[in-house]
C-alpha cells in the first residue's frame, strides 16, 4: 500500500509518498516541496519533485495550498 503525506507550512507544502512494506517499515518513493505558496514578490514560486536519483523543478505560480496539492497529485 502507498501512503501520501502532506505537511503544510505558511508558504510551503512538503510531501512524501511512502510504500508501506510492513506495519513498521516503509520506503520513500517520491518526495518534494512547493516553495513560496501564495507569496507575491520578485522571486517566483516553484515546486520540486524527487524520485529516485531524478529531480524535476517547475517554476510556476502557486497561489494556494490547494493549487500546490493539485500539482502534486497531477505529478504522482
Amino acid at each position: 500500500m502507498n501512503v501520501l503525506v502532506f505537511n503544510c507550512g505558511s508558504s510551503s507544502l512538503t510531501y512524501k509518498v511512502f510504500q508501506r512494506k510492513t506495519m513498521h517499515d516503509g520506503e520513500v518513493l517520491i518526495h518534494g516541496k512547493a516553495h513560496r505558496v501564495g507569496v507575491k514578490g520578485t522571486h517566483p514560486s516553484f515546486i520540486e519533485h524527487h524520485f529516485g536519483s531524478e529531480l524535476r523543478k517547475d517554476t510556476i505560480p502557486i497561489g494556494s495550498h490547494k493549487e500546490a496539492s493539485s500539482l502534486v497529485m497531477d505529478f504522482i
